[in-house]
């Protein structure tokens, strides 16, 4: 897998300290205009995002896998998409964001429950 495309939350996403609001309409719309565009040899596989502060987790936060799981959803209404990459950017001490820490997560659905989310750390 390569990424060829990672762009911004979109133009009416509202951040906050802890949280974001994503424009999740725009968010789809970016992802099938490069799907259709590629005549489907790019798709919509991950998201990322970033902790703010450097003693926060590198952990997926019980809203960003709720967010991850609906992503991948939307996603799956472009292609066919099994596993989903999330990379959350944290920032290594006094540095902010000049040199930060990346986690790389996968997450996929159970098999044993399809309504289930299973995160793994990724390696890359």
């Amino acid at each position: 897998m390569s990424v060829t495309e990672a762009w911004g939350p979109g133009s009416v996403s509202e951040r906050r300290r802890s949280s974001i609001s994503l424009d999740w309409d725009a968010e789809f719309s970016r992802a099938r205009q490069a799907y259709e565009r590629s005549e489907g040899t790019i798709t919509p596989v991950g998201f990322w995002h970033c902790h703010p502060e450097p003693t926060d987790s590198e952990r997926p936060s019980d809203a960003d896998l709720g967010a991850f799981g609906a992503l991948m959803e939307r996603a799956n209404e472009i292609a066919h998409v099994p596993i989903f990459v999330a990379v959350i950017a944290v920032p290594a001490g006094g540095s902010r964001f000049a040199a930060p820490r990346i986690a790389k997560w996968v997450i996929r659905r159970s098999d044993s429950c399809r309504r289930n989310l299973v995160c793994e750390r990724a390696r890359a």
